[in-house]
C-alpha cells in the first residue's frame, strides 16, 4: 500500500550520485599461508560478482577505472563495474552473497556498491549458497533496460537496494524486477521506471515523499522528467497493479536459472549387444571334403 501520495506534477528533487571506489580483494590467509579467522577481517571488503551465463555476442563490463572488455562466462569482477548488454544479448550474474541477477537485452547496470564481510570458505561456493553467508551491502544502479533478480535469505543486517533515476526499491527477497526506459518529448527527457515483486518483500521510495510496499505479483510504474539542473520532476506514480506479462517472464527466467543444482551429465545410451548365433555342427560334416 502507498503510505503517502501527494501532488507530484511539480515535485523537483535532486538525486545524490552514488559512487564508491572498489576495495581490495578479501584475503583468507596471511603472507605465510596461515588461515586467518574471517571474524578478524574488516568489513570493508568488496564482494565478487561472477558471470554465470552469457547469451549473445554483445555483453561488456567496464571496471571502476573505465576499462571496457567483453564479458565471458566465468569472468569475475567487483563493485564499481558496469555491465551492458546489446539488443540481442542477455547475462546472468551471481553475487558472492548467493543472489542472482539477469540483465535483459539493451540494459545497463552499475554495481555501485557490493561489500561483504568475509565468510568461512567451509560454507561452500557462492554458487551453492542457500542464504546470505555474511553481512553484505548491495546497491545496484539500473540506468537502462530490464533486470530481474532472486536473493537468498539475507541476514537482518544486510542491505539490497536497486536505484533508478526516479527512485529506489529495497529488496529483502525473494524475486523482483525493475525496468528503466526514456524518450525525448519536445526536447524533454521523459523517464519511465517500473518496480515489480514476484515474491518476498519489496519496498519502494520515490522523490516527493512517496513510498510503500508491493504485494506478491504486483508492480508500480513511475514517470518523470529529467531537468537540466540535475533534478527530476515526478509526473505520476501508479497504484500497485498485477505484473505485466513481459516483466513476469523476466522474473520467471531468472528463477529458472538454478546454480544450486547442476544439470545432470548427458549419458550416451549403450547400444544393445547382439549375441553371436549358435551353430550346431552337422553329423559327419567333419569327414566331408571341402
Amino acid at each position: 500500500m502507498i503510505k503517502k501520495f501527494i501532488c507530484l506534477s511539480a515535485c523537483a528533487v535532486t538525486l545524490l550520485p552514488l559512487a564508491l571506489q572498489a576495495q581490495p580483494l578479501p584475503v583468507a590467509e596471511d603472507t605465510q599461508g596461515n588461515i586467518v579467522n574471517p571474524s578478524e577481517l574488516p568489513f570493508d571488503q568488496a564482494g565478487n560478482i561472477k558471470a554465470f551465463l552469457i547469451k549473445g555476442s554483445s555483453v561488456t563490463v567496464t571496471d571502476a577505472s573505465g576499462n571496457t572488455t567483453p564479458l565471458k562466462r566465468g569472468d569475475v569482477f567487483r563493485q564499481g563495474a558496469t555491465v551492458k548488454t546489446g539488443a540481442n544479448s542477455t547475462a546472468v550474474l551471481i553475487l558472492s552473497n548467493g543472489s542472482s541477477i539477469r540483465l535483459g537485452p539493451s540494459s545497463e547496470l552499475e554495481f555501485t556498491e557490493f561489500e561483504q564481510e568475509v565468510f568461512d570458505p567451509a560454507m561452500g561456493s557462492y554458487l551453492t549458497l542457500t542464504k546470505d553467508p555474511s553481512t553484505s551491502k548491495t546497491n545496484l544502479t539500473l540506468k537502462n533496460g530490464t533486470i530481474s533478480g532472486e536473493t537468498k535469505h539475507l541476514s537482518s543486517s544486510s542491505e539490497y537496494v536497486v536505484t533508478t533515476p526516479l527512485g529506489s526499491a529495497g529488496i529483502r527477497g525473494t524475486t523482483f524486477g525493475a525496468t528503466v526506459s526514456s524518450e525525448v518529448v519536445n526536447g524533454v527527457t521523459v523517464v519511465t521506471v517500473t518496480f515489480a515483486k514476484g515474491s518476498g518483500t519489496v519496498t519502494f521510495e520515490v522523490p516527493g515523499d512517496v513510498s510503500g510496499s508491493l504485494g506478491d505479483g504486483e508492480e508500480i510504474t513511475v514517470t518523470g522528467e529529467l531537468n537540466a539542473d540535475g533534478t527530476v520532476t515526478i509526473n505520476n506514480v501508479t497504484s500497485p497493479a498485477p505484473i505485466a506479462p513481459a516483466m513476469q517472464q523476466a522474473i520467471n527466467e531468472v528463477e529458472a536459472v538454478n546454480p544450486e543444482t547442476p544439470a545432470p551429465p548427458t549419458e550416451t545410451p549403450t547400444p544393445p549387444v547382439t549375441p553371436d548365433p549358435i551353430v550346431t555342427p552337422v553329423s559327419g560334416a567333419e569327414n566331408q571334403n571341402p
